[in-house]
């Protein structure tokens, strides 16, 4: 590339080369434009992710009517919600690799394409067990394709200074569309509203839309772009240091295996999926067990509040976490700092919602909204990482290291299944739920021990004698085991994470010269070219 002192403009792609540019103008029909390209990028994952989310969500909404209305028992209902779990267990890495081969933009609309359509023929499959089961882990591998075309896609959009906030406003689409799903699905899916399936009809028309937008607007890379103006892609260019020129190399797999900066990022996921997991299972058991939360509620302001906490806190940091950037703070230390907070704040807000007494719900509250929102920090840290350290391998390199996370998924529900024996009593008509500490442990139904003669009797001379009481501090002790167990993970994978990290991309990113792309084109004004470098553009 020329010095923009010269007489030389900079390289652009191969078929702009031939002509005369402006670096202000577009190059189609759109003229003026009142968004850059990249923020359109990261709007369109934004509406796909939340879209997404929403109809997942509106399946575990439905779930309860669906186990009544087909006679499921508990392990069937907990089969449907879980399902799709197992269907995520290598989709990540899977579509971080076709993501970085054949595009960001084709990995990511069929991703949410499928995704879409599985979870929004959940009423058609739901009086077939079976069938429902294969659509959720159907449903699962869709999603896991979603998250690392997208890295892949900011790789060629995200240039070093916008990097966590293209990728906040992205990812946060997930957690937008769960807080949408959890204060409508209830009222969309009541038994007035389409047989109880009215969110699914709502939902899987809004994707329908946003898949039609979306084939016809966006664009895998700046230089397909008829509509992003010159000024963009050169300003693109060479803010992206020339690490990632949008041709594929084949991944790296023999240097990764001594690379410290990958595994950094590997354990920082694994405690951050760990604590996220935590929260999302936890939480809402924690809730109805010390607080007697109704998990029915129409409008859980226990799920609404957290996640709108994670959004702010994503969305603040990722400015800050640029701006530092731009402001040469070193980039391996803006991750460090932030991933820091997260882990360290989230991790001792949640030890401390264990020692909360049953009438403290609005503090509990509180603590929640802080151990989710702190992990929302994380988009200033580690989870934009991967474009610091391999930006020409940024969809593999997630789908990695989102793949090894997978395993808090499994673990986190059994350390809660051997941690958490005690339950409250749920059950109106049960007599036991009506006694001062209505906590059992045992093979109990809704967490209520079967009446002994219209008593609530338990121990040797009940009728299952294997069932027995909890007190309160019981259940407080359980649920502090628990915590600390999330706790020590995420503090343990941050500090392996700050010894390893790295915010200079690494030599496996560019294992042989990349190919030059197009050549020198025509003169342009050089204050031009230099008020787009520093910023402006």
């Amino acid at each position: 590339m020329s010095d923009l002192n010269g007489d030389a403009s900079p390289l652009l792609s191969p078929r702009k080369a031939n002509r005369s540019l402006n670096p202000v103008r577009s190059r189609g029909n759109a003229g003026i434009r009142f968004i850059k390209k990249r923020y359109v990028v990261a709007l369109f994952a934004f509406m796909g992710l939340a879209i997404v989310m929403a109809l997942q969500v509106a399946v575990t909404q439905v779930a309860g009517k669906l186990k009544s209305r087909y006679n499921w028992t508990d392990s069937q209902k907990n089969a449907v919600t879980s399902s799709v779990h197992f269907g995520y267990i290598l989709s990540p890495l899977i579509g971080g690799l076709l993501a970085d081969y054949f595009g960001g933009k084709v990995i990511f609309g069929v991703g949410v394409f499928f995704c879409c359509v599985t979870a929004a023929s959940t009423p058609l499959a739901a009086p077939h067990f079976y069938v429902l089961i294969a659509l959720r882990v159907m449903a699962g591998f869709f999603e896991g394709l979603i998250y690392p075309a997208f890295n892949s896609k900011l790789a060629l959009w995200a240039p070093t200074g916008e990097r966590s906030v293209l990728s906040a406003i992205g990812y946060i689409g997930s957690f937008v569309g769960i807080i949408v799903s959890v204060l409508v699905s209830k009222s969309l899916n009541s038994e007035s509203a389409l047989d109880g399936y009215g969110s699914f009809l709502v939902f899987g028309c809004i994707a329908v839309i946003w898949i039609l937008f979306y084939c016809l607007f966006a664009y895998g890379k700046p230089s397909k772009d008829p509509n992003e103006c010159d000024a963009e892609e050169y300003y693109l260019q060479v803010k992206l240091h020339g690490h990632h020129d949008g041709e594929y190399q084949s991944f790296p797999w023999k240097h990764l295996l001594s690379s410290g900066p990958c595994y950094a990022i590997l354990l920082a996921h694994l405690g951050y999926s760990w604590m996220l997991v935590t929260v999302a299972d936890g939480f809402p058991q924690f809730s109805k067990n010390v607080f007697k939360r109704d998990l029915e509620e129409k409008h859980n302001i226990d799920e609404i509040v957290p996640n709108a906490a994670f959004i702010l806190a994503a969305f603040i940091s990722s400015l800050v976490a640029d701006s530092l950037t731009r402001n040469k703070m070193l980039l391996k230390r803006v991750r460090q700092l932030f991933t820091s907070i997260s882990f360290v704040t989230s991790s001792v807000f949640i030890i401390l919602l264990a020692d909360l007494s049953q009438h403290q719900r609005a503090k509990g509250l509180i603590y929640m909204s802080i151990v989710q929102g702190s992990l929302g920090l994380c988009y200033g840290g580690f989870l934009i990482n991967h474009l610091d350290i391999g930006p020409r391998h940024a969809g593999a390199l997630y789908g990695l290291t989102s793949a090894f996370s997978i395993i808090s998924y499994f673990l986190v529900p059994i350390v809660m299944k051997v941690l958490v024996t005690c339950s409250i009593c749920t059950d109106h008509e049960n007599p036991c739920a009506h006694v001062e500490h209505p906590y059992f442990k045992g093979h109990t139904n809704q967490g209520c021990p079967p009446p002994t003669q219209g008593q609530c009797i338990v121990g040797p001379n009940a009728f299952n004698p294997d069932i027995s009481q909890c007190s309160f501090h019981d259940v407080q002790r359980e649920y502090r085991a628990l915590f600390i167990v999330a706790a020590s993970v995420c503090l343990a994978m941050g500090i392996a994470y700050n010894i390893l990290a790295s915010g200079h991309v690494q030599p496996w990113n560019t294992l042989h010269k990349p190919p030059v792309r197009g050549r020198l084109i025509h003169k342009a004004n050089p204050e031009q070219w230099k008020s787009i470098l520093n910023g402006e553009m």
